[in-house]
């Protein structure tokens, strides 16, 4: 048997597509969503949102915020300006070999 789950939150009467946008970053990662990843929520519902769809712009933004690192992680997170991280701390090679079993799950 499939498991259902419903999306039911509901934008708060008179809400601003900001203001929504602001609640559910609360909600799912806790504030930290960052700059960027709020403008690409926006600007994927706000057609929706402005013409008065405001159940399926807030379903799409529920759907892209799971999508986040922000609501992956318990953490700080540091924010990626696209510029490659510098690799500190490592002056010489291992001295042994080793081995890392690395688990992903997508669902």
């Amino acid at each position: 048997k499939k498991g259902q789950g419903y999306l039911t939150y509901s934008v708060p009467t008179g809400a601003t597509i900001d203001e929504a946008i602001d609640d559910l970053a609360l909600m799912l990662t806790a504030g930290r969503l960052s700059t960027t990843n709020r403008g690409i929520i926006r600007n994927a519902i706000e057609n929706e949102y402005n013409s008065g769809d405001k159940s399926k712009a807030i379903r799409i933004a529920q759907q892209l915020f799971l999508a986040t690192p922000e609501f992956h992680t318990w953490g700080s997170l540091h924010s990626n300006t696209g510029v490659p991280r510098q690799m500190e701390g490592y002056t010489e090679l291992p001295s042994h070999s080793y081995k890392s079993v690395v688990f992903f799950f997508m669902g």
